[in-house]
């Protein structure tokens, strides 16, 4: 045990257990024990164990993290978070982030509105960025701090691809075959189409099967001359029957959006 430190054995089923002063704050932070009062709720941890590490927040004025952060409540901050531009891109790009409320988000010094859209889920709000400029941009995001604050990861979403130096560059014409990530979208996470024709080739049976080869797709949507195949749920199902779509003797044009998992 390190000298200076005061500590407490606590005994167990599972043997003894030696706990310092810090750790016991933190102990009783996690039961949500309340420094003022004995109250806990339910955390898996044992009564003695929480007991006392209540009492030692009493008895030496030891005040738990969390009510210090609560004195903080008011304090300006500022956020200043940088992204590469190497070609613009055709149309506006937007700043998704979560409950932005309170905060003011700026694109090199622009301030950035709320435009009311929303992108993946309802609480991921979006605010429309200025045009972006070749080279450094910078998002600043200004507020107050609030004890029940939470600023999760904020996304820059458009008509555009990433190059492999994590560059915003501009997208293709055409999306090969194979993993989207090693053709400008790292990060995407919505829906791809693929258009493609093919022979009704029909089988001796006089049906027309679909046959995909291995893909990663959470969900494939299969339409076919604009009429809705059927769909496949996971990269486990890789065959769709066609048959009651087609014509007989008929070539198709057929669309396959691939859709990726989302965040929820």
């Amino acid at each position: 045990m390190a000298e200076g430190r005061e500590y407490i054995s606590h005994e167990s089923e599972l043997g003894s257990v030696s706990i310092s002063e810090e750790v016991l704050a933190v102990i009783a932070a996690a039961a949500a024990v309340e420094v003022e009062g004995v109250s806990c709720l339910g955390s898996g941890l044992s009564s003695d164990v929480t007991a006392t590490a209540n009492r030692k927040a009493l008895t030496k004025g030891v005040r738990l993290w969390v009510e210090e952060e609560k004195k903080k409540a008011g304090t300006p901050f500022e956020l200043r978070l940088t992204f590469s531009v190497r070609e613009e891109p055709d149309g506006p790009c937007r700043l998704a982030m979560e409950f932005p409320e309170g905060l003011e988000a700026l694109c090199n010094g622009i301030p950035c509105q709320r435009d009311g859209g929303w992108y993946v889920d309802k609480a991921l709000q979006t605010l429309t960025l200025p045009q972006l400029k070749p080279g450094e941009n910078v998002i600043q995001i200004r507020g107050t701090y609030r004890g029940h604050m939470e600023l999760e990861d904020l996304f820059v979403i458009g008509d555009f691809a990433v190059n492999g130096n994590r560059e915003i560059v501009r997208e293709g014409d055409a999306l090969r075959l194979g993993d989207w990530c090693l053709q400008g979208y790292p990060h995407y996470c919505g829906e791809m189409v693929y258009h493609f024709s093919a022979p009704a080739y029909r089988r001796e049976d006089g049906r027309v099967v679909l046959e995909l080869g291995a893909h990663s797709a959470a969900l494939v949507q299969v339409v076919v001359n604009g009429r809705t195949a059927g769909h496949l749920f996971g990269n486990g199902y890789n065959t769709l029957d066609l048959t009651k779509v087609l014509p007989q003797a008929h070539c198709p044009t057929t669309q396959s959006p691939l859709i990726c998992a989302t965040r929820y």
